[in-house]
Parts: structure tokens; C-alpha cells; sequence
């Protein structure tokens, strides 16, 4: 017993010793102050954000992403915008709108958000003709306001889910759109019957008040694009919300694909395409290429040969067709290789036929990330830089290097062979690679001592061999 009460005491005099040691160190020991560190933001312009809500892809995602590009995002107060279910104030948006253009180089809105109050109250009714009417003498009012900015606008065609607030079957509802739009294709009598019957079990209010929903927004949307084709609006993409193969939305889409075409409007001008969430965060790199007149040239690889072809859920195409429409919205050029290339698009579609691709898939893309350096040549004068802009002279940059380092390539995949792009605003190269030994010291004395070409010096005679400045 005496040992126990030995082993307590111990324990407790441990105790506390710890705590008088605490004590003493926060009342006696000076720590020095904190030293508050602020990050600088540089912005080159403003743009004005009406989001198609307040979630974050559509909101914060495009405010972080015009951080990186410099681009200050200005969104309306938090306290007139929508909330999940609790729609935006449209008046007052609409209000801040017009009394804050004078702030920014440009704006991306929403439609729906400015009509509606957001994409869930879009669901719930359709488009008033007169509320269509002051919506769009509000844009005419908005453009004479914004001068020269431009205007990228986006609207979201109905989904096929019909409102929650129906009585009506859902469901059939469903089966309804989808047999109307295959109907008006393939004209097959069962399909006439099924419909018929369908409709039995419904009430003809609820599918009048759903059928109204896409009229009207079929009517709003022909007039927005008449106000591209003016140029009040710069750019108008139309969306897709939840896609099928089939349905209503589908026809709605075509119809107004017709009307672009006859019209004679390009996809620069009015873009009818797959998806929703997303749009605003395209129309903020259309924004920033227009600015910068950069145009990024884009390989895209699959994890398999199936992938592009898989038509994933909610989507009313393949991801191919999707990935197609998305580099066209987001004006960029597609390449053949990755030595064409300035960006790669690595797309994983997986399901229970291509397990075995994740691990190869993973494999690659860390391989791309951890092995990869990249070095950027500027020049000290313009022409260093006609020197290092030579398309030899880039060549003899990393062959020197793929002397010294060598290249990773496995036998099984594409190469990544060195790709050189040259920054005509920074007037600079930038060389990538993946090398066999990752070696940054190595990596830039090989390429700083490659020696100048004869042909790369061309007939500027005021060329003195100095080494090229490297950063």
C-alpha cells in the first residue's frame, strides 16, 4: 500500500512541476510580438459577377479563379442575393448593377439570377412576358451605361425534372418529355399510345404550367440572342442544365441552334452548350484571353479509348462531344501532340470495365507533376530575345539538356517530349520537360552554356555573345 501511495505521490508531484513550469513560462517568458504578414493583390482589371447563384462554383470558384489571372471578381452584397431556397432580390441587383458598372472593365450575369432571384427560383416559374420585356429594355439601358465594356451574359435552359410544387407524377412527367421529343424524331406509333395513356394520369394544368415553362424560355432566349446579334450583349452562352439523351430541353436546345444558324452568329458571338455551374468561370477566361489576345493550344488525353464515347449521368452527350464544346467556349485551340501543346487535359472516366487504369492513370500525373521543371529564358535586350525566339536555337537549348539530364519516356505511353512557348508579353521562352535526373542547378547551367547559333544571330549586328540572362 506504502508503494502505491509512493507512486501517486510521484505522479502527482510530476503533475505539478509541469504546471508551475507552464505558469512561469506564459506570466514570465517574453515571447517576441507576432509580425502581421499581408499579401499584396495585384489586379490589371475589374469585372462584375452576377452569379447564376451563391454557391460556391458558381460564386467564390470564379472570384479565385480571377485572382490568379488578375482580374478583381465584384459581387453584389451577400444580403440581396439568393440563399438555397431563398431566391435574390431582383430589383435591387439590378439596382446595384446599373449604379456600379462605372467600377469595373466588364461584366458576366446571369440571367436567371437577374430575372428569378437564382437557378431554383428559375425552376419554379416561367418568364411573364412582361417581366421579359423589362428584363430586356433593362439590358438596352445597361449597355448605353456600360459604353464600350463588354457584357458576357448567360441563361440556363429548363431541366427536365418538372417543379416540386406539380401535384402530377414526376415521373411521368419525366417519361412525357422524353417521348415527346422522340416522337417528333422517330414518329413511333407505340410511343403516340404510350403518351396518350401517360397523359391520362396526369393533370392537364400541371403539364400546361410545365410545357408554359419552356415556351417562354424559349421565347426570352430568341431575344436575348437578337440582343447579341445587335451587340448589346458581347457574348451569350445558353446552358444546359441536367441533360438527357431525350426530353423536352433537348428540342428547346435544337430549336434555338436553328435559330442561331439562321441568323449567320458565330459560336463567338452566341454558344449554345452542355452544362450551368460552370459557364461564368468560361466567360471569365473569354474575358482574360480578350485582354491578353492569348489563345492556349490544348492536347487532351484519355485514360482509355472508351472514355470519350461514355455518356456520363446528367449529361445529354458524350464526354468527347462535352470536352469539344468546352474548348470552343473557352476559345482555346486544340492540338494533335504534346509538343503542340501549352496545356494537357488528362480525362479520367472510370467504371467497372477500366479499374486497372487508375493506378497507370495516377502513375502518369504524378510523373507529370513531381518530375516535371520548367526554366524561363529572359532575354537582356530585344535581341537576345530574336535570339532565343529562334525556333533552332530553342532546339539546341534541349538537346543540350537531353544530353546532360536525358528525357523520362516509358515504352508503353506517349512522350512528353520538351515543349518551348514563347511569352510575347514578357517577351521570354519557357522550356518543360521531364528529364531522367531532376537537377535544377545542372538544368539551368546546360541551358544558360548552350552556345548561339550562327543562323539564330540573323542579320542583327549588333549581337555580342554574352551568356542569356536565366530566371
Amino acid at each position: 500500500m506504502k508503494f502505491k501511495s509512493y507512486i501517486k505521490q510521484k505522479w502527482l508531484l510530476s503533475i505539478i512541476a509541469v504546471t508551475l513550469m507552464i505558469v512561469y513560462y506564459l506570466n514570465f517568458i517574453q515571447l517576441p510580438p507576432a509580425v502581421s504578414v499581408e499579401l499584396q493583390q495585384n489586379y490589371k482589371y475589374k469585372l462584375i459577377l452576377i452569379p447564376l447563384d451563391t454557391r460556391p462554383p458558381c460564386q467564390k470558384m470564379v472570384v479565385d479563379a480571377g485572382k490568379m489571372a488578375g482580374v478583381q471578381i465584384i459581387t453584389p452584397p451577400s444580403e440581396i442575393m439568393d440563399y438555397y431556397t431563398k431566391e435574390g432580390d431582383t430589383k435591387k441587383i439590378q439596382k446595384w448593377l446599373m449604379d456600379n458598372i462605372d467600377k469595373s472593365d466588364g461584366i458576366i450575369v446571369s440571367i436567371d439570377q437577374l430575372l428569378h432571384g437564382g437557378l431554383l427560383a428559375s425552376r419554379e416559374s416561367g418568364t411573364k412576358q412582361d417581366e421579359s420585356q423589362i428584363l430586356l429594355k433593362f439590358m438596352r439601358d445597361l449597355k448605353i451605361k456600360a459604353k464600350d465594356k463588354p457584357i458576357y451574359a448567360f441563361n440556363v435552359l429548363p431541366r427536365i425534372t418538372p417543379p416540386p410544387t406539380l401535384e402530377s407524377d414526376s415521373k411521368k412527367m419525366i417519361k412525357i418529355s422524353r417521348l415527346i421529343d422522340e416522337i417528333s424524331i422517330f414518329e413511333n406509333e407505340d410511343d403516340i399510345k404510350l403518351l396518350a395513356d401517360l397523359k391520362e394520369d396526369i393533370k392537364q394544368e400541371d403539364l400546361d404550367i410545365y410545357l408554359d415553362l419552356f415556351r417562354r424560355n424559349t421565347a426570352l432566349n430568341k431575344e436575348l440572342i437578337n440582343l447579341a446579334k445587335e451587340g448589346i450583349i458581347t457574348k451569350l452562352v445558353i446552358g444546359q442544365d441536367d441533360g438527357e439523351d431525350f426530353g423536352i430541353p433537348n428540342m428547346e436546345k435544337k430549336s434555338l441552334v436553328n435559330y442561331v444558324h439562321s441568323l449567320g452568329i458565330s459560336n463567338d458571338v452566341v454558344m449554345i452548350t452542355k452544362g450551368a455551374d460552370e459557364v461564368a468561370l468560361s466567360l471569365l477566361a473569354n474575358f482574360v484571353q480578350t485582354k491578353t489576345n492569348y489563345q492556349p493550344k490544348v492536347y487532351v488525353e484519355y485514360n482509355d479509348e472508351k472514355a470519350m464515347r461514355t455518356v456520363m449521368p446528367f449529361m445529354a452527350g458524350s464526354v468527347g462531344s462535352t470536352v469539344e464544346e468546352k474548348l470552343v467556349m473557352a476559345n482555346a485551340k486544340k492540338v494533335n501532340s504534346p509538343q503542340e501543346a501549352g496545356l494537357i487535359l488528362y480525362v479520367f472516366i472510370g467504371n467497372d470495365e477500366n479499374m486497372f487504369t487508375q493506378r497507370q492513370s495516377a502513375l502518369k500525373i504524378k510523373k507529370y507533376l513531381e518530375q516535371g521543371m520548367a526554366i524561363e529564358i529572359v532575354p537582356k535586350s530585344m535581341t537576345d530575345f530574336g535570339i532565343i525566339n529562334d525556333i533552332d536555337q530553342q532546339r539546341a537549348i534541349m538537346h543540350n539538356i537531353y544530353i546532360h539530364l536525358g528525357f523520362a519516356k516509358d515504352v508503353d505511353e506517349k512522350d512528353l517530349l520538351p515543349i518551348a512557348r514563347t511569352n510575347l508579353d514578357k517577351k521570354s521562352v519557357v522550356i518543360i520537360m521531364i528529364p531522367l535526373i531532376k537537377d535544377e542547378v545542372t538544368f539551368m547551367q546546360v541551358a544558360g552554356s548552350t552556345p548561339v547559333l550562327d543562323t539564330s544571330k540573323g542579320k542583327q549586328s549588333a549581337y555580342k555573345k554574352k551568356p542569356l540572362f536565366l530566371k
